[in-house]
């Protein structure tokens, strides 16, 4: 039997493009770009579309050129990127980074469940603050968020939102602390903004304390239409989209397949959610959508190189697709594993991030483009210092003082 969501709408095909850190809004205000919307419209094959994760708290961001989605936002900006993506089914993935917030949105000290430092896997260098431990008051306003910029985005034309509550951020570190009434709070306020629309939920398929199975049925029985299930870890333990597993010092385990054995081997009611899987899915997406009626298939990085990917796979069309070069593969295979987390993990990211601007702005795919530039300019902008924050809105003042003391030192 299908999954609820599955009967109650009608999708192009069963390939979703999942949500990617595209940084391409403004840093300034933190709208959505030109550049963002022109690549929106490049994924209008799919039928489902997940945005990059949009901001609910313009205090706390995951980069300095996240979409921030709240009263202060351009709501023309927003309807555009809205209306970039046609006909197609598209949610807005709604986050709160908690700790994960680095020193290059603001020096302000971020704040999460506990105040337990971020240490970034693959950086090796410190740049995020020690958090200080939200109030129950500031749990219960960052719930208001979520509401708040669910109408919002309803209002803009958007089909659903999407709650990240995956990959450490402030939902997922609360589900690993047991603290798993904050994420059904949220989903309430915000399925009273949806007013009809599509509601999904993502979430890491092994979580910290929390039965992945048991969560999945949970969140159906709330009223979840898309429960996405990520093979990645955490910031902290090493993500997929970052690289090789080797490059941790560890084998990251797939329990996906594990995951969609145990749920399915029970009778699955009509209500059921439709479940969503991704991670280098497009060389089994034939078998698995066979094999599993509630199950959408979906693509972060390989979206990222093959906007097409979707029409190429309907059509039954074979293709390859291009990987990040190999950072001096030969020499970084003799170093040690604490230097190999240094340099690797964040340059294959920075890849894909490079690939889609140069999607945006009308550019092939360049699978030779080297890390040199990103490496020097690009990576520190994105976590230790972006010079348009210093004109950033609202004003940070510790940001200010810190980045134009550092500009003017360079330029002496």
């Amino acid at each position: 039997k299908k999954s609820k969501f599955i009967m109650k709408v009608s999708l192009h095909n069963r390939y979703c493009k999942v949500s990617t850190s595209e940084h391409l809004g403004c840093p300034r205000r933190n709208d959505p770009t030109d550049a963002l919307c022109a690549l929106y419209r490049q994924w209008r094959g799919y039928g489902l579309i997940i945005t990059g994760n949009v901001m609910i708290d313009r205090r706390a961001l995951e980069a300095p050129r996240n979409v921030v989605l709240d009263q202060t936002t351009n709501k023309k900006r927003m309807r555009a990127w809205a209306q970039a993506c046609g006909d197609q089914l598209v949610l807005v993935q709604l986050s709160h980074p908690g700790r994960q917030s680095p020193l290059a949105n603001s020096w302000n000290k971020p704040f999460a469940p506990c105040s337990k430092v971020l240490k970034l896997s693959g950086v090796g260098v410190q740049l995020h603050r020690t958090p200080r431990v939200v109030t129950a008051k500031e749990i219960s306003e960052i719930i208001t968020m979520f509401g708040i910029s669910t109408r919002l985005a309803r209002e803009a034309g958007f089909s659903g939102i999407q709650i990240h509550a995956a990959h450490g951020y402030f939902l997922s570190h609360c589900l690993s602390l047991g603290m798993i009434q904050v994420l059904f709070d949220t989903i309430d306020i915000v399925l009273k903004n949806l007013h009809a629309g599509i509601l999904s939920v993502k979430i890491n398929a092994l979580q910290e304390e929390i039965d992945t199975v048991s969560l999945i049925r949970q969140l159906g029985a709330k009223g979840v239409d898309i429960i996405e299930l990520s093979p990645g870890g955490s910031y902290s333990t090493g993500m997929r989209c970052l690289g090789d597993p080797r490059d941790f010092g560890a084998k990251l385990f797939d329990p996906i397949p594990i995951v969609l054995e145990n749920f399915f081997s029970t009778n699955v009611s009509e209500n059921t959610s439709a479940l969503l899987v991704s991670g280098d899915m497009h060389t089994q997406h034939h078998v698995l959508l066979k094999r599993y009626p509630h199950l959408l298939i979906g693509f972060g990085r390989a979206a990222c190189v093959c906007p097409d990917l979707s029409r190429l796979l309907v059509a039954a069309q074979n293709n390859t697709l291009p990987k990040p070069p190999q950072f001096f593969r030969s020499l970084t295979d003799r170093m040690p594993v604490a230097l190999r987390r240094i340099f690797i993990p964040g340059l294959r990211f920075g890849w894909y991030q490079r690939q889609l601007k140069r999607i945006a702005y009308g550019k092939a795919v360049q699978p030779k483009q080297g890390h040199a530039l990103y490496l020097l300019f690009v990576f520190p902008r994105a976590l230790f210092f972006e010079p348009a924050r210093l004109f950033a809105h609202p004003y940070s003042w510790q940001t200010s003082v810190f980045g134009w003391g550092l500009l003017l030192l360079l330029l002496s």
